[in-house]
């Protein structure tokens, strides 16, 4: 950038997979407009907000401060939602997925009309279900777990009696 000029660039995490190599993968980061993806992003998010029944709106919070921490919390439940579903427990530590925070979480956005979240995660849950047969107190995020395989990572006794409770709270918010 030349002295008194300026740019826009975007910082891209990226993760290598097969069927791409990395001189693939940074191609495709060197077509990235960051204004563009910004834009984007600044108004997927506006719809978010607005995209509930007119009694969720966060317009009908007279209180400016107040607006803004409902707003804000609102946006920390969602972008600790990971890909497939699964919400993440704790933002330094991205792995696992806890029910009890999740279903939590999920009554928060459900109770400011944010429901596709909920749906997102209840298909999580029943997926992992599937696999391991009972509900236990954590998953990991954002890789399927093959049919018959336990993450080693997961206690596969972790039977905590809590968790269908929380699903089954979560499903009723839904």
């Amino acid at each position: 950038v030349a002295p008194g000029g300026s740019c826009n660039l975007s910082l891209c995490h990226y993760v290598t997979l097969e069927h791409r190599s990395d001189p693939q993968y940074l191609a495709a980061i060197h077509e990235i407009d960051p204004v563009q993806e910004l834009e984007k992003s600044i108004t997927e998010w506006q719809h978010w907000y607005e995209n509930v029944p007119e009694a969720y709106q966060l317009s009908k919070i007279g209180d400016l401060r107040a607006r803004r921490i409902v707003e804000g919390a609102l946006s920390v439940l969602r972008v600790n939602q990971c890909s497939d579903g699964g919400i993440i427990a704790h933002s330094t530590y991205y792995l696992e997925g806890y029910v009890r925070d999740a279903a939590l979480a999920l009554r928060g956005l459900a109770a400011t009309g944010h429901f596709a979240e909920s749906k997102k995660w209840l298909a999580w849950m029943d997926r992992d279900l599937a696999v391991v047969h009972h509900l236990n107190d954590s998953w990991p995020c954002g890789s399927p777990l093959p049919p018959g395989i336990e993450d080693p990572a997961s206690d596969p006794y972790t039977l905590d009696v809590e968790e269908p409770a929380y699903v089954l709270i979560c499903a009723r918010e839904y």
